[in-house]
Parts: C-alpha cells; sequence; structure tokens
C-alpha cells in the first residue's frame, strides 16, 4: 500500500522535513512538505492525499486545529508528531481525528514503519466498507444490516435503516417523501408516504441519541441529510 501513497509532510522544523522527506521517499512514497499550516491546508483543498504526517505545534494555524479540519473534510490517516506525549494531549489528538501519535525525539524508520502500518489499517478498512456508505461518522455497511455513528453500532428497525440508506446515498439532496414510501416502504400509496414522517421521527430520535443531528425536514419537497453535521458529529 505504502508504494507510491502520496504523503502531506508539515512540517516547520527545515532539517527535521528534510530528514522526514528523505526517509519516506526512500521508503517508497511520494512526499508533498508545507512547513505552515495555513498552506498545509490550502494543499488538502487542491490535491489528494494518502496520509498526513502533521507537526503539533505550527507556525499559523495549531496541529490540532488543522487534524480537525482535515477529518471534517476528507477520511486520509493523519500520524501526529509532537513533544507533548502526556495522555491528556494524546486524548485530544485522538478526539480531534489523529490516528496515531509519534513523540519526539524519533526514530525516521520508525515514523516510515508506523506510516505503513496506519495505511494497511486504512486499507483494510476500506475493503470492510466496500460498498457501503459513509458520511463522516456515519457508516452503512453494503448489507444494510445496521448502522453505525462512530464505530458504535445504533438499533434502528430494519425500515429505519432504509430509510437512513436512501437518504445518505442521496448525499444532502432532498428526497421526497413518495420517493422515500417508494423506496424505503416498499410501496407509494398515500398512506405509505404519511408514515414516512413517523418513521423519520423515529430515526432521528434514534441518531440523536447517538450524538448526530443531522435529518432535516424541507417543508414541502421532504428531507435531507446534513452533511455538514454528520462530520461533526
Amino acid at each position: 500500500m505504502s508504494e507510491g501513497a502520496h504523503v502531506l509532510l508539515v512540517e516547520d522544523e527545515p532539517k527535521t522535513a528534510d530528514t522526514v522527506a528523505l526517509y519516506l521517499r526512500h521508503g517508497g512514497f511520494r512526499v508533498t512538505v508545507s512547513r505552515h499550516g495555513a498552506e498545509a491546508r490550502d494543499l488538502l483543498v487542491a490535491s489528494r492525499y494518502d496520509l498526513v504526517v502533521l507537526d503539533r505545534m505550527l507556525p499559523g494555524v495549531d496541529g490540532l486545529a488543522l487534524a480537525r479540519q482535515v477529518r471534517e473534510a476528507a477520511d486520509v490517516p493523519i500520524i501526529m508528531l509532537t513533544a507533548m506525549v502526556d495522555e491528556e494531549d494524546r486524548l485530544t489528538g485522538f478526539a480531534a481525528g489523529v490516528d496515531d501519535y509519534v513523540p519526539k525525539p524519533f526514530s525516521p524508520r520508525e515514523l516510515v514503519a508506523r506510516c505503513q502500518a496506519v495505511l494497511r489499517r486504512a486499507e483494510v478498512q476500506r475493503e470492510r466498507e466496500a460498498g457501503g456508505v459513509r458520511l463522516g461518522t456515519l457508516y452503512i455497511p453494503a448489507d444494510g444490516a445496521e448502522v453505525f455513528v462512530a464505530g458504535a453500532r445504533v438499533a434502528l428497525s430494519p425500515t429505519e435503516v432504509r430509510l437512513l440508506q436512501v437518504l445518505a446515498r442521496a448525499g444532502g439532496r432532498v428526497v421526497s417523501r413518495d420517493d422515500l414510501a417508494e423506496r424505503a416502504l416498499r410501496g407509494g400509496t398515500e398512506a405509505g408516504a404519511r408514515t414516512v414522517d413517523a418513521h423519520v421521527k423515529n430515526l432521528r430520535r434514534k441518531l440523536e441519541a447517538a450524538g448526530v443531528s443531522c435529518i432535516e425536514t424541507v417543508f414541502g419537497s421532504g428531507y435531507r441529510v446534513d452533511v455538514a453535521a454528520v462530520r461533526r458529529g
């Protein structure tokens, strides 16, 4: 997986950046180096990366703030380089979406090995999720049998899962009640369309209990998933 993988290295100390980039390239990675958080943010918008290696202390944009922005925009793995190794700091980083920590000072060879390991885990996860639906913290496997929010299973009825699947696949577009009745309730009768409201109410309540408030009512039109809310959730 590491062969040819594109790494964005965000490190403001030139010697460290040059050394890490050299080892990563020897490990088979393509490397883009950024020395400023704001510049890294722009690069992430402009290009796709397979992995972000991120210094905790950066000029312009704090490393944790940048990690949160990366996580909201993409599902790319993040490894954080830091001299701050206390438990509270690590927990804050994991909550921001960091996948692994490498404490400073570190061995460049160990960092390369950690990059390879994180990418292998990401590849396995992608294979497991192939055919499923993911929006931020919300994931519906391909079989549509259950729903997960931030990795935790949410107990939904089969009808609620189908409703959420239709809405999630719409990617933020409005889905009419008639369409939901036809595709999730397995019938497009007037009674089915009215029943959609009751099912969506229950679905919304269960998702909110799981920490995600993402189903919006578009009056006169139907329902949609607030994609930004799912990513924040």
